[in-house]
C-alpha cells in the first residue's frame, strides 16, 4: 500500500522528509496548489536536518499581555506573548523560504495535483493507504463544527524604509495600536490584525486573510492509517512546522507509521 501526504506546503514537505529520514518512503504528495512563498512573518525554530543558515531575530513586547490576548481572541497566559516573554534578546531561527526551496527540489517529483474532498480521502483510507494529512481539517471532516479566529495580514509598502536594521517580531499589547503583531523578517514587514474594521481602512499592497483554529465539536472516527498534522491539519493552534517534522519522524521510527 502507498504512503500519501496531503498538502505540499511547508508542513507537507517536512512530513515527507520526516518519513524518508526515518527509513520510510512517501509514494506521492497530493495537493491542489503549491503555497510556494511565505509572507515575512514566519520563521522555523529548527532546521529539521536541512543544513539551513542560522539567523538571529529580536523578540519585542509592547504594552500589556492582557491587551495582546484580547486583540488575538486568546486566553491570557496561553498566547505567544507568554511563550516568548522570557526569550533571550536574540532568538535563533531559520528561513522558511530557504527550507521550502530545498524541500521542493528534493521531493517535487512526488507531487500530484488534484482537488481533494472528504469522499476522496475516505476512499484512499479504505483502500488501506497510509495517509498523512496537512490540509485543513474541515476538508477531511466537514460534518464537524469548527471554531476559529479570523484576521488579516497586511504587507507594508515596498517603498517605505522606516524600519530599523535587523529582523524582529513585535507582540503588541498597546490598546491604542490596532495591530497585534508586527514582523520585520526576510526583507518584508507585515502587520497582523484580528479586526476587520481596522484592516478596512488600509489600502494598497498585499492583504492576506488567515484562519487560526480554536476548537472543534462533534464526533468522528480517525482511521488508524490517517494521521492529522500541522496547525490546520490537526486543528491545534500551537502546532509549528518543525513540530510536524519531529512528530512524523518519531512515529515512523516507532513503527506507528509503517516504513514498508
Amino acid at each position: 500500500m502507498a504512503k500519501i501526504v496531503l498538502g505540499a506546503g511547508l508542513n507537507g514537505l517536512l512530513a515527507t522528509k520526516a518519513v524518508e529520514d526515518a527509513g520510510g518512503k512517501v509514494d506521492k504528495i497530493i495537493t491542489d496548489k503549491l503555497t510556494g512563498l511565505f509572507p515575512g512573518f514566519m520563521v522555523l525554530e529548527d532546521d529539521c536536518g536541512l543544513s539551513l543558515e542560522q539567523h538571529e531575530i529580536s523578540i519585542e513586547m509592547v504594552g500589556d499581555e492582557s491587551i495582546y490576548s484580547f486583540k488575538r481572541g486568546e486566553r491570557k497566559g496561553g498566547s505567544s506573548w507568554f511563550a516568548y516573554k522570557d526569550c533571550r534578546p536574540k532568538h535563533k531561527v531559520y528561513n522558511p523560504y530557504e527550507a521550502y526551496t530545498k524541500l521542493l527540489a528534493e521531493y517535487g517529483d512526488k507531487i500530484e495535483y488534484a482537488k481533494l474532498n472528504y469522499i476522496d480521502i475516505d476512499y484512499l483510507s479504505r483502500q488501506g493507504h497510509t495517509i498523512i494529512s496537512t490540509i485543513p481539517m474541515p476538508v477531511v471532516f466537514p460534518g464537524v463544527l469548527y471554531s476559529s479566529n479570523k484576521g488579516f495580514l497586511y504587507k507594508m509598502g515596498a517603498g517605505i524604509s522606516c524600519e530599523p536594521e535587523g529582523m524582529y517580531v513585535e507582540y503588541n499589547g498597546d490598546e491604542n495600536t490596532p495591530h497585534s503583531r508586527k514582523s520585520h523578517l526576510w526583507g518584508e514587514t507585515w502587520y497582523e490584525y484580528t479586526n476587520k474594521e481596522q484592516i478596512s481602512i488600509i489600502s494598497g499592497d498585499t492583504i492576506i486573510p488567515f484562519t487560526k483554529p480554536v476548537s472543534y465539536h462533534g464526533k468522528f472516527v480517525i482511521p488508524p492509517n490517517l494521521f492529522l498534522e500541522g496547525r490546520l491539519g490537526e486543528w491545534v493552534r500551537k502546532r509549528k512546522a518543525e513540530d510536524v517534522y519531529w512528530r512524523i519522524y518519531g512515529k515512523t521510527r516507532k513503527g506507528i507509521i509503517p516504513t514498508l
